[in-house]
C-alpha cells in the first residue's frame, strides 16, 4: 500500500525560513494541508504554485464550549486579564503601556498576566518602571481549572499580540462570554467581529489599546454582556472541535490510500 502524509499549518511562524524548511516542496509532495485561517491559507498561497492550491483547505481550531462557558457574575470591576507567554511577541510591554496611559487617565484598571516565559524579568522591571506594582499581576503558568477562574474574574480579555495564527485563548475568553480586545493582524480578524464581540486595534499601539480598553471597561454591564454572548456564539458555531474533526474526517476519506 502507497503511503501519503498531510500538513497542518497553525500560525505565521510556520512560514519563516520558508525556503530553507522547503515548505513549497512540502506542499507539493502533501496529499492535502489545513490551515487554520484565510490568511494563513492566503500565505500559502503566495509561495506555491496555482495547480496547489486545491490541495490547501480551512480546517480551523476549536475550544469545547462544554468546559468553557460562563459561570455566574464574578468579574471584578477594572479587570483585564491576558493569557500568553512572555514573549516580545505577544505585545505585553505595548498592554503595560496602555494600562499606564489608563491610570493618567484616571480609569481604575488592573491587569492579570496569566502564563510564564523568558521575558518575565524585563516585564516585571517595566512594570516597576512605570509605576504599576499595585495595577499588574504575573500570575505564572496556571492549570486549566485556575484559568476558568481567571477568565469568569476579568470584565474583558485583551491579546496585544504582533503575530498569531487564531488564538485559541482568545477562543476560550469568548467561549467564557468575555467581550475581547486584540490586534487586528492575521486570522484574528476572522475571529473577532469588530464593534460586535470585540474591539480591534492596530497592532504596537499603545495609545489606541488604552482607548478600546476603556471603552469596554466603561460600558455598562449589559453592553459586555451583550457583546460576550456574540462571541460565545461565533465561536460555539465556527470554532468547534467537532467541526474541525468532520472537516478532517472528510479530507482523509477523500485520500485514496486512507481507510478505517
Amino acid at each position: 500500500m502507497p503511503w501519503s502524509w498531510s500538513l497542518a499549518f497553525h500560525g505565521p511562524a510556520q512560514l519563516y525560513g520558508v525556503r530553507e524548511h522547503r515548505v513549497a516542496a512540502k506542499v507539493e509532495a502533501a496529499s492535502f494541508v489545513t490551515c487554520v485561517s484565510d490568511h494563513l491559507r492566503s500565505q500559502l498561497m503566495l509561495i506555491t504554485e496555482p495547480e496547489q492550491w486545491s490541495k490547501l483547505h480551512l480546517v480551523r481550531t476549536g475550544v469545547d464550549c462544554d468546559l468553557f462557558a460562563p459561570n455566574g457574575d464574578s468579574a471584578r470591576p477594572g479587570r483585564v486579564l491576558t493569557v500568553a507567554r512572555l514573549v516580545r511577541g505577544k505585545g505585553l510591554d505595548i498592554l503595560l503601556e496602555a494600562l499606564h496611559l489608563l491610570k493618567r487617565r484616571g480609569l481604575g484598571a488592573e491587569v492579570v498576566i496569566a502564563g510564564e516565559g523568558p521575558d518575565r524579568t524585563r516585564l516585571e522591571q517595566r512594570v516597576r518602571e512605570l509605576g504599576l506594582e499595585d495595577r499588574v499581576r504575573l500570575a505564572g503558568a496556571v492549570s486549566q481549572d485556575r484559568i476558568r477562574e481567571l477568565y469568569a474574574e476579568a470584565q474583558v480579555f485583551c491579546l496585544p499580540s504582533f503575530s498569531e495564527g487564531v488564538p485559541v485563548v482568545l477562543m476560550e475568553a469568548m467561549a467564557m462570554g468575555l467581550p475581547v480586545v486584540a490586534t487586528r493582524i492575521t486570522g484574528v480578524p476572522e475571529l473577532v467581529d469588530e464593534g460586535r464581540s470585540g474591539l480591534l486595534v492596530p497592532p504596537g499601539r499603545p495609545d489606541a489599546l488604552a482607548d478600546s480598553l476603556a471603552r469596554i471597561l466603561s460600558a455598562d454591564v449589559e453592553k459586555r454582556r451583550t457583546m460576550g454572548a456574540a462571541g460565545r456564539s461565533r465561536v460555539c458555531a465556527e470554532f468547534s472541535p467537532d467541526l474541525s474533526a468532520e472537516r478532517l474526517l472528510t479530507l482523509f476519506g477523500s485520500n485514496p490510500n486512507y481507510s478505517t
